[in-house]
């Protein structure tokens, strides 16, 4: 399930979508590597500055995932904030942000080897882009 932008407010933007599953080895009935059952996603978006810039956050919920090695990787919730603009001279675009706000420390699956079923995500990250659109 996923929802259009909606505009509850004239200056607030907002998306959410939520996948739920249950992906099953029919040879065997249980559960995928790294398949969660749930999937959920928020993000809410303001322009400022007369819509020159916007600040948007976004909230990710994953539910529990099973390894190549039968452990299970505990669910996970993680927010990211972003400001860019797209009017910046010379047809150029500017987004700055964080990734993993909180500095959750967490791993995905990897179908690698037993041995190393799991690799660690980094925690906290800055992020600075820098584009330029062609063609407008």
């Amino acid at each position: 399930m996923e929802t259009e932008p909606v505009r509850p407010l004239p200056w607030l933007e907002i998306v959410t979508s939520m996948a739920l599953q249950r992906a099953v080895d029919p040879r065997h009935n249980y559960s995928l590597v790294n398949s969660p059952g749930q999937i959920g996603k928020l993000r809410l978006s303001v322009p400022l500055f007369a819509n020159r810039f916007s600040l948007a956050s976004s909230m990710q919920y994953m539910g529990s995932r099973r390894t190549v090695a039968q452990a299970t990787l505990p669910s996970l919730f993680l927010s990211d904030i972003t400001a860019s603009t797209k009017r910046l001279p010379g047809n150029l675009g500017l987004q700055v942000g964080v990734r993993n706000l909180w500095g959750v420390k967490y791993s995905h699956p990897i179908a690698l080897y037993v041995k190393y079923d799991t690799m660690p995500q980094p925690g906290r990250t800055f992020f600075v882009a820098l584009t330029l659109r062609v063609g407008d």
